[in-house]
This record gives structure tokens, C-alpha cells and sequence, in this order.
């Protein structure tokens, strides 16, 4: 292998080190956001049935979700913690792949307590059943069929989680370059 060769795979080795503190910002900033809006404003978490009565705003997270809340604010507080830790960095290191990884594992968890628990949005608690779809199909019943909708896509969400965080794990265990 020539020096050029050589020194070409160093320096692109180097680079998927880094990581950009811009991307880490716009991370924490978001964070932040849901941090502030689903503690501090989840009532605000809804919509207007009519534009005709603009003053009727209904509220959609059902009242089971708040048992979510204190598993997502450690979630949401351990990623901002990453994040900064990011920022601060500007460069992957052990410590911080081992969190990331274990932050995966939590996540992980997380999403499979809120797909098998109660309902995530008012009026879906019950979950589609071939009674409830006929009843969807006569547009009796929405919410279910959106409760079962969001908790399908938690579901995806924890299957491609459950991906890469056995993938980056692999990488950490084998000693490979990450």
C-alpha cells in the first residue's frame, strides 16, 4: 500500500469521527421543545373540530399517557445530556458510543412500555378489533383506529431502534471502527 493510500483511509477514518456540533445543537434545541411541551403545555396537544367555533380546542393525549411521562422526561433528559455531551465534544469516543448505545437500550424499552400500555390519544383504549373495525368503517369509532395507528408506528420505531443499537453495539464489542 502506497503513503497516499495510507494516509487517504487515516483521514476518512478521522472524519466519521467527527460530529458536528451543528447538527448536536439543532438536537438539544428539540429536545428542549418536547421537554417544554409535553410537560409544561400537553394540554395544547390537540386541535379545533370546527372552524366555525374556534374557541373549541380539544385535547387529544389520553389521561394513561401521563403514566409515559416519567420514562420519556428521563429519556428526553439522558439524550439532552448526549447532546451536549456532542456538542462539547465535536468528536465520537468510547464513552460516548457506550452511551449512545445505552441510551438505545432505554429507548428501546420505552417505546415497547408505551406500544403495550394504555391508550396514547382520548377514545383509543379499547384497540381495533373486527368489531371495532366494522364500527371504524361506519366511522363510529377514529380515535381507536388512531390510537392502533400511533402505537404501530412506536412499534416500527422500536424494531428499527432494536437495528441500530444492535448494530453500533456489534461495532463497540468487535473493536472495528465505528
Amino acid at each position: 500500500m502506497s503513503v497516499r493510500a495510507s494516509t487517504l483511509g487515516t483521514g476518512a477514518t478521522r472524519r466519521s469521527h467527527r460530529i458536528s456540533r451543528i447538527g448536536a445543537l439543532i438536537e438539544v434545541c428539540f429536545l428542549i421543545a418536547l421537554i417544554v411541551l409535553f410537560n409544561g403545555f400537553s394540554e395544547w396537544i390537540g386541535y379545533y373540530p370546527s372552524a366555525l367555533e374556534p374557541r373549541r380546542f380539544m385535547s387529544v393525549l389520553a389521561p394513561e399517557f401521563a403514566q409515559h411521562m416519567p420514562w420519556l422526561n428521563a429519556l428526553w433528559s439522558l439524550s439532552l445530556a448526549l447532546a451536549l455531551a456532542k456538542f462539547a465534544f465535536a468528536r465520537w469516543n468510547y464513552p460516548l458510543r457506550w452511551a449512545d448505545v445505552a441510551l438505545g437500550v432505554l429507548s428501546i424499552a420505552v417505546l415497547a412500555r408505551m406500544v403495550s400500555g394504555g391508550p396514547i390519544v382520548v377514545g383509543g383504549g379499547q384497540g381495533l378489533t373486527l368489531a371495532g373495525a366494522l364500527e371504524l368503517a361506519r366511522g363510529e369509532d377514529l380515535w381507536a383506529a388512531v390510537d392502533a395507528g400511533i402505537k404501530f408506528g412506536l412499534g416500527v420505531a422500536a424494531i428499527a431502534t432494536a437495528l441500530g443499537t444492535l448494530g453500533k453495539l456489534g461495532r463497540l464489542l468487535t473493536f472495528r471502527e465505528p
